[in-house]
């Protein structure tokens, strides 16, 4: 008998292969597969599920990004860390308060603080 190809199940940002059913079955059996709750980026820990609330000093090293529209009481951004890799991240910027509101916990990034920030405006910053 051959051996069927190994069962591929997404969880979030990660891939896990499953080689028979058995197994794939005992980890729905024993609560399913664990969603992260926080991931960190640059040296950051930031909500995986919700948006994260950062002071201006928490963000030192990453590029914060304004632009002049209002949303939320703040102005509409964009925030990006200070690797390479890693794309823009949608933010509410709050002068006043000196802190930010970064929306990582989307599914995506973007190439440019302009699309972020656009992101904020087509759906409704959240």
């Amino acid at each position: 008998m051959a051996t069927p190809p190994p069962m591929k199940i997404e969880n979030g940002s990660e891939l896990i292969l499953f080689t028979d059913f058995c197994s794939l079955f005992t980890v729905i059996l024993k609560g399913g597969f664990m969603v992260k709750e926080a991931m960190t980026v640059a040296e950051v820990t930031l909500d995986a599920k919700k948006p994260t609330t950062l002071t201006f000093g928490e963000l030192y090293t990453w590029v914060i990004w304004q632009f002049p529209r209002k949303k939320d009481g703040g102005l509409c951004g964009a925030v990006h860390p200070p690797t390479a890799s890693e794309g823009w991240f949608p933010a509410i910027i709050y002068n006043k308060d000196a802190c930010v509101l970064v929306l990582a916990h989307l599914n995506e990034s973007f190439t440019t603080p302009e699309a972020a920030a656009e992101y904020l405006n087509q759906n409704n910053g959240r």
